[in-house]
Parts: structure tokens; sequence; C-alpha cells
């Protein structure tokens, strides 16, 4: 999930870079620090692609000790179930004993209790967020209110306790994941592609179906179903729909067409064909694609039969023109998940999208005006 995860710096071969995030290919040995939610967090700890770098030697109590890889046993014990491993998100209130410290210094004290992987803090960068960190960063001091995640065994929470002015606000259990479960989500996935295909089923239906064969199974949990589904992006595409409905009760949509029609009386076809098409573009720019198909296909219905040419090519402009909004990231669904996912503004999708809505209006109306004859 990259909407919850930026690269902020990169270290190779023991020197800072400082160019372009989206210019990056990591390479073998690259030591990078990255801002991301717990789920891609622990995706990366159980990755075999990636490893959280480890402090190599450190002095405590007079001792020289190495402190453990986060996420592998120590060498001197039995082997630790996968199931007694918590991740604890513990709170800094003032006096506690970590303020003003480093991650590092905290893994000294907590040694041979827990080892602490992750910092959260609430912060506004300052600097470009299309580049990475600068070269000359501070090292993240803990202060009030942050928040560390340690892993630690479940036999092990108590010695938490004798540390004063912190406070352990959540306790998540280790994910541990069943090959036998990915391969049964894998064959569920490939007979959800079967049935529709082979039309027993349509795509909803067998989409659903595979939904709750995931669910009996317990391949997925409702509470992770809730949380992964993007509620912003469904009630945006929610609140389209009845956009449409009201322009058609409140007769927006026979207005336009009695402006559509007197702007184009007497007009050559390639006009009208493309002043519909873009006028449907730019509706569907902030309307529902289906939501401006409904108002648009009456209208253009009326505009050919009131300028006595062939129905088909003008249904047609409604539909590829309500399809090619680009331009804005409510136009479409499609826009939608990509504006909530990816790292884009608004901008991006004016101009890029923008350009390529422009083309798509250009060559699109002279295509379908060439089917009337």
């Amino acid at each position: 999930d990259e909407d919850h995860l930026t690269l902020l710096k990169l270290s190779r071969k023991g020197r800072d870079k400082n160019i372009l995030a989206g210019s990056i290919k990591l390479q073998a040995g690259d030591r990078i620090k990255l801002s991301c939610d717990l789920d891609n967090l622990m995706r990366l700890k159980n990755s075999k692609d990636f490893l959280i770098a480890p402090e190599e030697e450190v002095v405590m109590e007079g001792t020289t000790t190495k402190i453990k890889q986060v996420g592998k046993a120590d060498e001197n014990k039995t082997t630790v179930d996968p199931g007694e491993i918590l991740l604890v998100e513990i709170m800094m209130l003032p006096g506690a004993r970590f303020l003003e410290k480093t991650l590092k210094e905290v893994r000294t004290i907590l040694a041979n209790i827990a080892t602490p992987i992750a910092i959260k803090r609430r912060q506004r960068r300052v600097f470009r967020t299309d580049r990475l960190l600068p070269y000359n960063i501070n090292p993240t001091y803990l202060r009030v209110g942050d928040r560390i995640l340690v892993e630690i065994e479940k036999e092990k929470i108590s010695d938490l306790e004798v540390y004063d002015n912190i406070a352990i606000l959540q306790q998540y259990e280790t994910p541990t994941h069943s090959g036998y479960k990915r391969w049964l989500s894998m064959a569920i996935l490939g007979g959800v592609v079967l049935l529709a295909a082979s039309g027993v089923l349509n795509i909803l239906s067998s989409a659903i179906t595979g939904c709750l064969a995931l669910l009996l199974t317990n391949c997925i949990t409702l509470e992770n179903v809730y949380k992964k589904i993007n509620w912003s992006v469904i009630f945006l595409l929610a609140g389209m729909i009845p956009l449409g409905v009201a322009m058609h009760n409140t007769g927006a949509d026979d207005w336009l067409t009695l402006k559509l029609l007197g702007l184009m009386h007497g007009q050559d076809s390639l006009i009208s064909i493309g002043l519909l098409f873009l006028v449907t573009m730019l509706i569907s720019g902030v309307v529902s694609n289906n939501a401006t198909a409904i108002i648009m296909t009456p209208i253009a219905i009326s505009l050919a039969t009131g300028m006595d040419l062939p129905v088909k090519p003008y249904v047609l402009t409604v539909m590829f023109a309500a399809n090619f909004s680009f331009f804005t990231p409510v136009g479409y669904q499609t826009n939608a998940l990509i504006y909530s996912m990816g790292h884009y503004n608004f901008r991006h999708f004016l101009i890029l999208g923008g350009v390529i809505s422009m083309l798509l209006w250009i060559v699109g109306s002279f295509l379908l005006n060439s089917m009337i004859p």
C-alpha cells in the first residue's frame, strides 16, 4: 500500500543521497529511512528482501553486547514462537526516561526486554515532498507525546512497568501467514476468474462469491475488510449519482439541451459532435460517468433528431466522452482510486490528464464525425 509508505532518506556506501525520490533505483546494501504504517512495517520486516538495520555494537553497563537483529531470536535462547511475540505501542509522558534519546539509545536501555523498531510522531515536513530528507538532518530525539513501537515477548510485558511516565497504548499480535491459506486464496481467485470468463456467473456475482469464500475460510476477516476499504472514495462516488438525479428532477438537463440546440443550429456536424463531446467530458469531470451518461444521452438524442442527423454517432459521443475525463480525480472511479493511493495533487490531474483529455477530444470528434454520411 504505497499510500502509507514514503521514502525519507537513502544512504549508499556510507554517503547520504539527496536526489529526487522518484528517480531512485535501490541497490543491494542501501540503507533507507521510511515513513510507513504498521501494516507496511510488518510487511517489510517479514520480507526476505529487507532487514531492519541492527545496531552493530553498543556499550551497556561496562560490557560490550551485540543487539539482536529485529525479528530474529537470540542465539543463546530457544526459538520463540511467533505467536508469543507482541508489538506494543508506547507513548512518552513528561518525565519519561527515554526523552531526548534516539531510537538507538532506547534499544540500548531495553536490550534485554524489548526491541524498539519505529517512532511515530505527528510533524509537518517543511522540505519539498518530492525530495528526500536533507543530508544534514538531525537524529530523531524522542519528545513528550511521541510513540515508539517495540517488539516484545508476551511474558516480558510486565517488565516495562518498571519504567515510569510511559503509557502502553496498544498491543498488536505479530501476524502469522499460513502457506495453506495463501494457496487457498489463489485458488479462490482463480475460481472467480474462471466463473466469470466461462459465463457461469456474471463478474459481480462471481466477485461476491469469491469474497464470501475468503470470509468463510478465514483467509480474510471482516475487520481487515473494513480497514482496507477507502470509505472516502466510496462516499465520493455515491455522492455523484444524486447530483445527476437532481439535475434531471430540476430540469437542468432540459435547459442544457435547449442551450446546446441554440448553439448548434445550422452548424456543421463536426462542430456539433465536438461541442457535445466537450460538454459531456467537462460534466463528467465533476459528476460520475454513469450520472453524466444518464444526463447527456437524452440530450444527444434530441440534438441528433433536431438536426436531422443519425442518432448513433451522438450517443457514441456521450459514451466515449463520459469516460475521458482524466483532468480531475473525481470524474472517474479509477481516477479517484489512483488519487487516493498515490501521492498526487489536483494539479497533476489537471495538467497531465487535461492534455490527454484534449487529445482524445480532438481525435474522437473527427472519428465520430466520420460515421455521419
